[in-house]
């Protein structure tokens, strides 16, 4: 009963987890139908739409360009894609991904089809299968209509299980929080460091009017744990979230904990936040006697701003 009761409570919390990177991935400061990033760059009508029903931060990244004429189509790039309007095409299919995939890596020759399974799905279009969480990742975030077909079967590239599609990489970040460890990879960049836009492209003032972000004046924090319910020598994950006065999440935060154990404190060091606010990092719970509580203090600071906050968790069985 109580190992029923702590996995419902870690349930609950990774949901909370999920709901927060979700509704927070369209806080940036806005108005009408265009809305500003901290890279300094606004994201308009039918882009604004696409980007906001497909994830927004969390699937694109910050916007890196202005909106702008290439190869007969309307563009904007992305830290991880580049969204098209194509204004002749019929309403569905009026804005999507740039082809960054196909155009960034040379597609593999067709594998061979394995035997069926419920995590892996042969694509005879191009001859691959996509497999496990990639799987799961490409029909929960548009599937074909989206990503396109798979080009490569998954390989390792520089350390790293990726796998191409037409419009994206999948990537696999085993290291990460579970609902961000697969994510898309930085195609955007890539393509416009191997390409090169009009230099006015890159010029956030270029397209127009601009809305200006808010001074940064105080910070929101929200910490929570991975495990309320820990067992002794379990590994805990430390998730902190970071906003600013208007809700927008923060990028490049600094945050510390100090874990408050029983038998002394331990301080340790987090990542800084990524696009979505978020930084996270695991610890061992170590020999903490049964029924102990342990507190811990986050520290966050942001553009000479700083905010503490507090989660704890309990060692049973």
């Amino acid at each position: 009963m109580k190992k029923a009761i702590a996995w419902s409570v870690t349930l609950f919390l990774n949901l909370v987890i999920i709901f927060a990177v979700v509704s927070r991935a369209s806080s940036q400061s806005s108005s009408g139908d265009e809305r500003v990033f901290p890279t300094g760059f606004v994201v308009r009508g039918e882009f604004l739409n696409f980007f906001d029903q497909h994830g927004g931060i969390e699937t694109f990244g910050y916007p890196l360009t202005v909106s702008f004429k290439e190869g007969g189509a309307l563009v904007q790039y992305f830290q991880r894609g580049r969204i098209e309007l194509h204004p002749e095409d019929p309403p569905q299919q009026r804005v999507v991904m740039g082809p960054l995939g196909e155009l960034l890596t040379t597609p593999e020759p067709p594998a061979a089809e394995l035997a069926p399974h419920p995590d892996r799905r042969f694509f005879p279009e191009t001859g691959h299968t996509v497999a496990s969480a990639f799987l799961h990742y490409f029909d929960e975030r548009g599937g074909i209509d989206f990503f396109g077909y798979p080009i490569t079967e998954m390989v390792v590239e520089n350390g790293r299980i990726v796998q191409y599609f037409e419009r994206a990489r999948l990537e696999w970040h085993p290291d990460n929080p579970r609902i961000l460890r697969v994510q898309l990879g930085r195609l955007g960049e890539i393509c416009l460091d191997q390409f090169p836009p009009p230099q006015e492209a890159l010029d956030p003032s270029s397209s127009g009017s601009r809305i200006v972000l808010p001074e940064v004046t105080s910070l929101n924090v929200t910490a929570s744990v991975s495990h309320p319910f820990a067992g002794q020598n379990q590994l805990q994950m430390l998730y902190v979230f970071v906003y600013d006065q208007t809700g927008t999440q923060l990028f490049g935060a600094k945050v510390s904990a100090v874990i408050h154990f029983p038998d002394g404190d331990r301080q340790i060091a987090l990542t800084e936040t990524n696009e979505s606010g978020l930084s996270w990092q695991s610890f061992d719970v170590g020999q903490v006697p049964v029924g102990e509580t342990v507190s811990i203090e986050v520290r966050v600071s942001y553009a000479g701003v700083e905010r503490t906050t507090q989660t704890s968790f309990l060692v049973w069985l």
